[in-house]
């Protein structure tokens, strides 16, 4: 569960065009989150096993802010709530921004409504930032009607990024060679192998895609027009 609360640090891909050097800046951006991303997970980890935070539900929920107040010598459920709301508007305002430009791609393709390419005058999604912020308020609210814990809000998305990762690595090891085809070929060996720990949300990730499925398939039996 704490690996996967640092998940999202590929979500910069989707914001590949706005950087002025693609192939130079999102490289960098990409090894500098990635570095940045084991630190926190192997220090967080470290921490929590070595101090033995950890043992019974109750305590596992609460593992790093019992870490947090014993080492700064306050509350661990003020550092727990510190530390939540940190990484939750960090998590927000990237998402945000990328997820907004991924449904962007997405209405231009005919993946999804064709509203959500719309742009202004500064090439920002205007349809796609609202949306997602309704998406995301949807969520927390089902959430709190389904009285889930931080199991079922972290494993939910987690099991979308899981197959997000398989289904990108396995495209990178039939499409690339030399030495990419090797890192993708690594990189899919390593996400199957934590595969079979999301399987109680498998369904998630396959009812999103035939949802996707359903939506573009009489799209694209459209005839096209010309011209």
């Amino acid at each position: 569960m704490l690996f996967f609360a640092f998940a999202g640090w590929e979500a910069v891909a989707h914001l590949a065009g706005e950087f002025r050097d693609v192939r130079r800046d999102l490289t960098r951006a990409t090894v500098a989150t990635v570095a940045v991303v084991v630190v926190l997970y192997l220090g967080v980890s470290f921490a929590v096993v070595g101090n033995g935070t950890y043992g019974d539900p109750r305590l596992d929920r609460i593992a790093v802010g019992r870490v947090l107040g014993a080492g700064l010598g306050f509350s661990a459920t003020v550092a727990a709530a510190v530390l939540a709301t940190v990484i939750s508007l960090g998590t927000t305002n990237a998402f945000i921004a990328a997820v907004s430009r991924l449904g962007l791609a997405l209405g231009r393709d005919g993946w999804l409504p064709a509203p959500l390419a719309r742009r202004n005058g500064r090439e920002v999604p205007v349809a796609g930032v609202p949306t997602v912020g309704a998406i995301g308020a949807a969520g927390l609210a089902v959430s709190r009607l389904g009285g889930w814990g931080t199991e079922g809000i972290v494993g939910l998305p987690a099991s979308l990024v899981l197959v997000t990762y398989l289904v990108g690595t396995a495209a990178g090891a039939r499409l690339l060679s030399g030495r990419p085809r090797v890192c993708a070929l690594t990189a899919l060996v390593l996400t199957a192998v934590i595969t079979p720990f999301a399987a109680g949300y498998i369904a998630v990730p396959v009812l999103v895609a035939v949802l996707a499925l359903a939506y573009r398939w009489p799209r694209s039996r459209l005839p096209v027009r010309l011209g």
